[in-house]
């Protein structure tokens, strides 16, 4: 669109000028922004002093000013991702601690899986030595499974097999399946 900014325009012609809808223009002349008859550059000059005047009005009454709202906006983007980064570190505990405690943890498992044997000889006497025997071997696998774990084990094998259990008997799929099976009961 050419506009002559020494002649006179319609509404429609200024309002596609500055981009607004008719109905804008038409609230400009009945305020007195704009003159009747007055030529585009005039309306132009006219509507520009308008929008300064308005601006120092919000800036004198405290509203923020685009460059300020953009700088606290800036500012509290800052402030959110801080606050989730602290979150984040306080959420992540160090790999010693976390092994140092696995290790415990398995220890003290261990200690109780050891009385087992002991405890059902001497609790169930109908029981057999051999089935004693074989309640020791097994007791004593997962002992032996137990105090080997640490965190890389935990986050580099935590795979499942088939059967959605975790691999807890490596290289038996018969007891991890019937371990599996055991847990459904």
């Amino acid at each position: 669109m050419v506009v002559d900014l020494l002649q006179p325009v319609t509404q429609a012609e200024f309002s596609a000028l500055i981009g607004v809808d008719q109905s804008v223009t038409s609230r400009l002349i009945t305020r007195g922004v704009l003159r009747r008859g007055a030529s585009a550059g005039q309306w132009l000059c006219a509507y520009i002093e308008h929008l300064q005047t308005v601006a120092d009005a919000r800036a004198e009454a405290g509203d923020l000013d685009l460059a300020t709202e953009r700088a606290a906006l800036a500012r509290a983007q800052r402030e959110r991702l801080d606050i989730q980064n602290t979150a984040t570190r306080e959420g992540l505990a160090p790999t010693d601690l976390l092994n140092e405690l696995l290790t415990k943890a398995g220890n003290a498992v261990a200690l109780q899986l050891e009385t087992i044997p002991r405890s059902v000889s001497q609790n169930l006497p109908q029981v057999s030595p051999a089935a004693i025997a074989m309640i020791a071997g097994e007791v004593g696998r997962a002992i032996s499974v137990v105090r080997a774990m640490s965190l890389a084990d935990v986050t580099a094998d935590n795979q499942e097999d088939d059967t959605g259990t975790p691999e807890i008997f490596p290289g038996n799929e018969t007891e991890a399946q019937n371990h599996h099976q055991e847990d459904r009961k």
